[in-house]
C-alpha cells in the first residue's frame, strides 16, 4: 500500500489501512531508521498531514503502517519479550497497529510459511523472482488443502509435503530404469493413473509381495505380478 493509494480510497470514501515501504510515505519524514531501531521496543513515532496518518512501530522489526481513517491515540499495552527480561513484560503498541493487527487475525500466515523454505535459486531475468515466487505460493496452497482433506495422524508437514512434490517431479517422466537399488516411488507417483504400463522384463523380486516376477511398470520401474500391479 502507498500514500497516494490511500488517498484515492479517500476521495472513494473507503476505509483502509495497511503497511507501507519507506519509498511510498509521499514525503513523510520520520528520523534515521538505524537510529531508531536501537530504542526500547515499544518506541513509535508518526506524521499525519490530516488525511493520511503515518507511524512507525518498534517491535520484533520495524513495522510501518498507514491508514486514511484510523489514529494513532490512544496508545494500547501489549506483552512482549524484551532482551534481558525472563517475563513477558508490557510495551505501548499505537492504535492503528492494534487495530491492524486484530483486523488481519494477526500475523501473516502466507508470509510466514513462504519464507519457511523459500527457493534460493538466483537469475538474471527479471521475472524470475515472480515466478519462483508464484510457484511456493501455489505449493504452500497445495499443502493447505492437503492438511484439510487428510486426517491428522496421515497428513504431511510441510517440509515432506515439498519432498514428496520434489520427488513427484522427478519421477514424473518415464525412463528406463538403470538398475541397482531404487528408493520407493513416491505416493503422488504411484497412484497418479498416468501412463503406468506393465510390461515384459528380466526376472526380478515383485516390489508388493516379494515373489519373483517377470513383469515390470515402465513408470515406476518395479517389478510387479499381473495381480499386483493395481495395488
Amino acid at each position: 500500500m502507498s500514500h497516494s493509494l490511500l488517498l484515492k480510497l479517500r476521495e472513494a470514501k473507503v476505509k483502509a489501512t495497511g503497511t507501507v515501504c519507506d519509498g511510498r510515505l509521499g514525503g513523510a519524514c520520520f528520523s534515521d531508521k538505524k537510529k531508531f531501531q536501537k530504542k526500547p521496543r515499544g518506541s513509535y513515532e508518526y506524521v499525519s498531514d490530516g488525511r493520511v496518518n503515518i507511524v512507525r512501530w518498534s517491535d520484533n522489526n520495524l513495522v510501518t503502517c498507514a491508514s486514511n481513517h484510523d489514529n494513532v491515540l490512544p496508545v494500547k499495552n501489549v506483552q512482549r519479550r524484551v532482551a534481558c527480561k525472563a517475563d513477558k513484560v508490557l510495551v505501548s503498541q499505537p492504535l492503528m497497529i492494534t487495530n491492524y493487527i486484530r483486523g488481519m487475525g494477526g500475523a501473516d500466515h502466507m508470509d510466514h510459511l513462504l519464507s519457511a523454505y523459500r527457493p534460493r535459486i538466483k537469475g538474471k531475468k527479471w521475472w524470475w523472482n515472480l515466478f519462483i515466487n508464484g510457484l511456493n505460493i501455489a505449493v504452500v496452497a497445495a499443502w493447505k488443502l492437503h492438511s484439510r482433506v487428510t486426517p491428522p495422524s496421515e497428513a504431511l508437514s510441510h517440509l515432506n509435503f515439498r519432498r514428496e512434490v520434489v520427488h513427484g517431479l522427478i519421477r514424473c517422466i518415464s525412463r528406463q530404469r538403470l538398475g541397482g537399488p531404487t528408493a520407493p516411488v513416491p505416493q503422488c507417483v504411484r497412484y497418479d493413473g498416468v501412463e503406468h504400463y506393465l510390461a515384459t522384463a528380466t526376472q526380478g523380486r515383485c516390489a508388493y509381495c516379494g515373489s519373483n516376477a517377470r513383469k515390470m511398470c515402465e513408470k515406476c520401474g518395479k517389478r510387479l505380478h499381473q495381480l499386483c500391479f493395481p495395488l
